[in-house]
């Protein structure tokens, strides 16, 4: 393998690690507690009232595939701004993603039997659950979390190196990554 495919298969590893981060709080930390109090509103509550009496399967189906199709060009255009180095755009599109991605969540919440009956739906699904349940996912998360356990423990070292440090630099860079441990990586 040579530099070149070396420096780029490296930036591929770092964007995807900073992608999963980045998917982990943006779900865990911000879209789950969302969507959790959005269900507790009433006009939500009328929502799902009207919903859980649609009989038509396929009707239940468009309801759901529509925030589907939209949540996907969103993170598709989202993963072309990151690679572009558009990292603002990239945030922005992303988390109207995340936005998208409500509606879906709640259609299939309420009317996960009848998805589950198309194939369309069902074989992604189950495929999803073997793929969390798997060992490679579980190695995954172990390997995600020993590697942001190794970040917090060189930004502590790193911190700690420049307490002592009278720069007003190096206190702002340690101030900014102290934000970002703090902001990003707990969890």
């Amino acid at each position: 393998m040579n530099n070149k495919s070396r420096v780029k298969q490296l930036i591929i590893n770092i964007l995807v690690i900073f992608f999963i981060l980045f998917e982990e709080i943006l779900w865990r930390k911000i879209a789950e507690p969302i969507f959790n109090e959005i269900k507790l509103l009433q006009i939500t509550q009328r929502i799902k009232e009207k919903l859980e009496k649609v009989e038509n399967e396929y009707l239940i189906l468009i309801l759901f595939f529509i925030p589907f199709i939209v949540m996907e060009l969103f993170a598709y255009a989202a993963g072309l701004a990151l690679i572009n180095g558009y990292i603002l755009l990239f945030v922005i599109l992303y988390l109207l993603k995340g936005v998208a991605m409500l509606p879906m969540l709640f259609v299939f919440e309420i009317k996960k039997e009848v998805l589950l009956s198309f194939t369309v739906v069902a074989k992604p699904y189950k495929w999803l659950q073997w793929l969390l349940g798997s060992k490679i996912f579980r190695i995954g998360k172990i390997q995600i979390r020993r590697f942001k356990l190794k970040i917090r423990r060189k930004l502590k070292t790193m911190k700690e190196t420049m307490d002592g440090t009278s720069s007003p630099i190096l206190h702002k860079i340690a101030e900014k990554v102290n934000c970002l441990r703090n902001c990003i990586l707990k969890g």
